[in-house]
């Protein structure tokens, strides 16, 4: 292939050469991010054939004029280079000999990579715009060519890849799968955010200042919901090598802080460190995308908080040397302290649809398209990114972008500001005082949940372990004359379920709303239990202010908020990790691991795979709430294993990773 592509130059530097009569013409090729030229190919009239020409590479400076021409697509057209003003008179592009000159672009996949040359060296001339027409085509042609070839040359390492086993092409359905089911997810939170804030501000007589925040929340939810979107489109058009760049002089600091700002209050929610540092003067302004260069940044820091747990995510930026000193790349690093990464999964990470697994961290949520997009628009912006991790350390994405020789800029450390992002009020428990709930759920540890957080809010829950003893409970109440405000319903439960019982109720005339509890979030599920007869819908594992204000949704109770620092000091906040009196109920939780490990293991081994869905389906629940989120991943991955009937070694090898973390808290919690 690579004959075929110097006989696809020879034929445009001879064959153009001698139709448009030129003197001698040329290929120059760019190299390290457009900071070297090297003159790959030479033809002239004196010659037989065209040349490879072996030279040292030449500096971009006695280029830059060109260049900065060039990579908007433009050609040069000189028809006397003595007339020239806009040419360095030190500039070595061009020969002494040469008068005129006609340069044409090779762009590929939106980017300046090498430029063609055809020079006149005896008398000035005038081009012909039917020369440079033709030029353009021919120019043109075999760039589209080099995409093929590349593209050819993706195919073929995808077909390979696939043929290695009958596996990978299994997987490459199965992310496809993942693909539209996280999507499904991803698109579901920020609709959330907007149907909820737009809830509230229907309500009457709210404070301005919340009106304020609650709007620029929805802002916020929406230009994410718009970004998903985006990335669909984004992949399609780098795929089709449509992906366009527009330049354009920007403040840097602004473009940082914007999208610090965005996601400032997700690391709160959090409770992570996320810091914005810059580790010297950086160019006031930079010559960029302003909307590439921001998704760039979202997709790598919005990736760090998303898969750290606890600690840090730290953005630091600064710019590096080239020659003498003088700084020639922005370097954006985003470090966090969270899951890491495996090093076979490394070769992964940038491929569409591919979601990375973490053998002890299962998998988490996400399109799979983000890092490859943002690859694609870092080589577009005239940068790159790399990647450093360490499971159970941590990982740095590092994202370097050439600066602009041509925009002088004044160099200083920007002020970091503080976020005024807010965040919900923890501390102020609605108050259901005087309400009368009905909990339904099979699972111990869930009921206790419930039972805590609605006991914080000053009500008196009764519980049913089944779909039949909630149902019983419910009517016997309404029987009484006594019914329940509301009944919290677990979807997936022996003797009964969720959806039949919900039935059940309706079909009784129970007058209760009832609101769905459950692990799973897709958006068939919602529409199934709202179909049952459900008012609302909450996810497991349960956010506090979430659960409360679905609840304050459905149950008119006419009492102010409960403060907990007033009615119960020792109580300093709603989280439930950080409450006292939850304590023994973690205990007890953890004592259980052991009794559950025994009976996963039973159930395996004799093939009742269903029993050990419905008991990692609990697991899944349950985790996060008592301060296990990477046991709920790790029960998710195992459950949807099992509903997606994939091979038995790989729900064997799921349920393995879960086991070994559910006895490695065990020890942990016992020493």
């Amino acid at each position: 292939q690579d004959d075929d592509l110097n006989k696809a130059i020879g034929i445009i530097l001879e064959g153009v050469g001698n139709i448009i009569s030129v003197g001698r013409s040329f290929l120059c090729r760019y190299r390290e991010e457009r900071r070297l030229v090297f003159r790959t190919h030479e033809w002239t009239r004196d010659w037989k054939g065209v040349r490879k020409v072996s030279r040292q590479p030449e500096s971009h400076v006695d280029y830059a004029w060109a260049t900065d021409i060039l990579v908007r697509g433009d050609y040069i057209r000189i028809s006397d280079l003595e007339q020239v003003d806009f040419m360095p008179p030190d500039s070595t592009m061009f020969r002494h000999d040469v008068r005129a000159a006609l340069v044409m672009p090779v762009i590929i996949h939106g980017r300046l990579e090498s430029f063609f040359g055809f020079v006149d060296t005896q008398s000035p001339r005038e081009w012909e715009d039917e020369e440079v027409a033709l030029l353009q085509i021919i120019v043109d042609s075999f760039a589209r060519a080099i995409e093929r070839r590349i593209a050819e040359r993706e195919r073929e390492r995808i077909s390979r890849d696939l043929e290695d086993s009958a596996a990978r092409e299994k997987a490459a359905n199965r992310y496809k799968s993942e693909f539209l089911a996280n999507m499904s997810h991803e698109l579901r939170t920020p609709m959330n955010a907007i149907v909820g804030y737009a809830e509230l501000l229907g309500r009457p007589n709210v404070d301005g200042d919340k009106q304020r925040v609650w709007v620029e929340n929805i802002r916020k939810s929406t230009d994410y919901l718009l970004s998903l979107i985006n990335d669909v489109l984004d992949l399609s058009k780098i795929e089709a090598g449509q992906m366009t760049i527009e330049r354009e002089r920007c403040e840097l600091a602004a473009l940082v802080t914007s999208v610090e700002d965005l996601l400032r209050g997700w690391s709160q929610e959090k409770l992570l460190d996320f810091r914005l540092e810059y580790t010297g003067p950086v160019p006031s302004e930079v010559e960029t995308d302003p909307v590439r260069f921001k998704q760039i940044l979202i997709n790598l820091i919005g990736n760090a908080i998303k898969f750290t747990h606890e600690g840090s995510v730290v953005v630091r930026i600064g710019t590096e040397a080239a020659d003498e000193g003088d700084a020639s790349e922005l370097v954006v690093s985003v470090i966090d302290t969270g899951i890491g990464i495996a090093p076979d999964a490394l070769e992964d990470l940038f491929r569409p649809f591919a979601q990375v697994h973490n053998r002890r961290n299962s998998r988490f949520a996400g399109t799979g398209l983000g890092l490859d997009i943002s690859r694609h628009l870092a080589r577009l912006l005239g940068g790159k990114i790399a990647v450093n991790s360490e499971v159970g350390v941590g990982s740095t994405f590092t994202f370097r972008m050439a600066l602009s020789a041509t925009l002088e800029a004044p160099m200083a450390v920007p002020e970091v500001k503080e976020s005024a992002a807010e965040l919900p009020d923890e501390k102020a428990i609605p108050s259901l005082r005087g309400a009368k709930l009905l909990v339904v759920d099979d699972s111990l540890e869930n009921r206790d949940v419930l039972r805590f957080l609605l006991e914080e809010s000053g009500c008196q829950p009764e519980c049913a372990e089944n779909g039949a003893l909630g149902v019983k409970a419910a009517l016997q109440a309404q029987g009484e004359g006594q019914p329940f405000d509301a009944i919290l319903m677990d979807m997936s439960m022996p003797v009964m379920d969720g959806y039949e019982a919900a039935a059940e109720l309706v079909r009784s005339g129970s007058k209760a709303p009832i609101i769905a509890l459950t692990a799973l979030a897709m958006a068939d599920d919602k529409a199934r239990c709202l179909e049952a007869g459900c008012v609302d819908y909450v996810t497991k594992p349960i956010v506090p202010h979430v659960f409360f204000e679905t609840l304050r949704k459905h149950i008119e109770i006419d009492a102010a908020p409960v403060d907990v620092q007033k009615s119960e000091p020792q109580a300093e906040t709603l989280e439930l990790l950080s409450n006292p009196r939850f304590a023994p109920l973690i205990r007890r939780y953890v004592a259980s691991f052991p009794g559950l490990v025994t009976r996963l293991r039973e159930a395996l081994g004799e093939g009742r795979l269903e029993e050990v869905r419905i008991q990692v389906h609990r697991l899944r629940g349950t985790a996060t709430n008592y301060g296990f989120p990477e046991l709920s991943d790790l029960a998710g991955r195992s459950e949807d294993a099992i509903r997606e009937e994939r091979p038995r070694s790989e729900i064997e090898g799921a349920l393995q990773g879960l086991v070994q973390e559910l006895e490695a808290v065990s020890k942990r919690e016992q020493a």
